[in-house]
């Protein structure tokens, strides 16, 4: 019953990372960040969605070692 929970949280973890980066591609980017601020801040928004990904998938190998 554990190891379903664990890969329900893994799938959910990862389904959470695929939307952020959707959202963040498809249309914050093009259609908020690039209009208002222009080429630079989309390195800048680029860096934090890798960083917020990378943390996100974090917990989970922090959890796999538990």
């Amino acid at each position: 019953m554990e190891t379903y929970m664990n890969k329900k949280r893994v799938l959910l973890r990862v389904l959470l990372i695929g939307a952020l980066h959707s959202t963040v591609y498809l249309w914050l980017i093009p259609f908020v960040i690039l209009p208002v601020f222009g080429d630079d801040a989309v390195i800048s928004v680029v860096v934090v969605t890798v960083i917020v990904s990378l943390l996100i998938f974090g917990t989970v190998l922090i959890n796999k070692k538990k």
